[in-house]
């Protein structure tokens, strides 16, 4: 499953990627998504999909993952629309554009997009 993440400060989109699931987000450049911050752990948290649901997991950070102001002890859904928050980075899920289905010998199309460095997004705090 294919989304798109983006983090929000108020009305201002700061960052927008169309991410596959699993998506792991945290300080640790093995993260897809990449975030040097004090507050950010190495492997922060994860994002899923169970049975077509996008899930979200605290993987033990020190500082926690929200949603709805709450912390998230284990796995919630995040329904499109909605948002989880990670130190002071508010992170609004959405559906990604649809793609056309790729054959299924598109190995190397698939290969090509795992083996992608992780965004380093440091410069979000500055």
């Amino acid at each position: 499953m294919r989304i798109k993440l983006e983090i929000v400060d108020g009305t201002d989109v700061r960052f927008s990627k169309v991410v596959h699931l699993p998506c792991t987000i945290g300080r640790s450049r093995l993260c897809n998504i990449s975030i040097v911050h004090p507050l950010i752990s190495r492997q922060h948290c994860e994002i899923y999909e169970d049975h077509g649901v996008v899930m979200v997991r605290d993987l033990g950070s020190m500082n926690g993952t929200y949603y709805k102001m709450n912390p998230i002890r284990r796995s919630v859904p995040i329904p499109f629309g909605d948002e989880f928050t990670i130190s002071t980075l508010h992170f609004v899920v959405s559906p990604a554009d649809p793609e056309p289905p790729q054959s299924e010998h598109d190995y190397e199309a698939l290969e090509s997009e795992s083996n992608k460095d992780p965004e380093d997004l440091s410069d979000i705090f500055k």
